[in-house]
């Protein structure tokens, strides 16, 4: 409960002809009341008061409620290989066929936004013979890096038709396929 001054401070000083007594007006409700604690004003005096200037921001720009999370949403697929690949051929340590090999190595780095599965095919020339071919598909996850080895049976014969074939060697990687979602942004 407001004590009398407290009530009287919330009463606006607009007086109104009403017979002998005056009136004012209350601010808050807007209705006709006494003026009986002598907080009148001339109604020559009131000025109604000014509407509420807005700055510009809402309730939701105060800090009452937290901002909205922007919406994620997952891109399109991506994927994107960085290969580095070498070949080459060794020669073994005794006359047994053996141990001749083609070889083959290096990385597979997925630098895209999902999984992919990667043919690495590597051809290594001979002279005068169809060249020897060799592939095969490795999976990478998205961000991952592979190792890459391969080796091939040879014959002392298909080593001195690659080298007379100026050791002409030449691995590829190519993305096959993929697996996976992208991840939300």
């Amino acid at each position: 409960m407001l004590a009398a001054g407290a009530a009287a401070a919330l009463i606006a000083a607009v007086v109104l002809l009403s017979g002998s007594e005056e009136q004012c007006v209350d601010e808050f409700t807007g209705r006709s009341v006494p003026c009986s604690d002598g907080a009148a004003v001339p109604v020559a005096d009131y000025e109604e008061p000014a509407p509420p200037v807005s700055n510009g921001t809402s309730e939701s720009d105060t800090g009452s409620e937290p901002a909205p999370e922007p919406e994620r949403f997952r891109p399109e697929p991506s994927p994107e290989i960085d290969a580095d690949l070498t070949c080459d051929y060794l020669l073994g340590d005794s006359l047994n066929d053996d141990e001749y090999r083609f070889v083959a190595g290096g990385t597979l780095e997925n630098t895209g936004n999902v999984g992919a599965v990667v043919r690495v095919t590597v051809e290594w020339k001979l002279l005068g013979e169809d060249p020897v071919t060799f592939s095969r598909n490795l999976r990478v996850k998205r961000g991952y890096e592979r190792d890459v080895q391969i080796k091939v049976p040879a014959t002392s014969d298909q080593i001195d038709a690659h080298q007379s074939a100026e050791d002409d060697c030449k691995p590829r990687a190519k993305i096959v396929d993929t697996f996976g979602r992208p991840p939300l942004e």
